[in-house]
């Protein structure tokens, strides 16, 4: 039997941490306990969907050995969709400060900037290079200035 723990929308804009007991699943000499992570998207799957990171199970938390306090402590880059007909969403978390996207193509060329406003956690790009044409299909690096945070982004015209 099956019990839904947690319920999310993937209409969230920011990272969210979540702690749930699993000790009404286990039974009287119960030696493990299986979880499972469903994912139900609309038919259009055009929006984000959902992220799962850093999921941790500890048996006794009185024991743990480094179990996490919060969210990772260095900046996350997401994007979406991939691969995009040229629209593109960034997700930003942990980042202080006007956020700025440099997009590379596979030569390692910079082709776009993206700027964000002060502590702004989704900026979106249309897909653009610097001149305002729009880029060819292809494979992109994008890279949140200042920090080690990248991503691949695939663009199919």
């Amino acid at each position: 039997t099956w019990t839904e723990l947690l319920s999310f929308t993937g209409r969230e804009l920011s990272w969210t941490r979540m702690e749930t007991s699993l000790g009404d699943m286990i039974g009287e000499g119960a030696d493990s306990v299986l979880i499972r992570f469903r994912l139900v998207s609309d038919e259009e799957g055009v929006d984000a969907g959902v992220y799962l990171d850093d999921v941790f199970v500890e048996s006794d938390p009185s024991a743990s050995f480094g179990s996490p306090q919060g969210l990772p402590d260095r900046p996350v880059l997401c994007v979406s969709p991939v691969p995009s007909t040229g629209e593109v969403t960034f997700f930003i978390h942990g980042h202080e400060g006007s956020a700025r996207v440099q997009i590379y193509d596979i030569s390692g060329r910079l082709v776009s900037t993206v700027l964000g406003e002060e502590n702004q956690p989704v900026l979106h790009w249309n897909g653009r290079g610097s001149g305002g044409r729009k880029l060819p299909s292809g494979v992109y690096l994008a890279r949140l200035t200042g920090s080690s945070a990248r991503e691949r982004l695939v663009i199919i015209r």
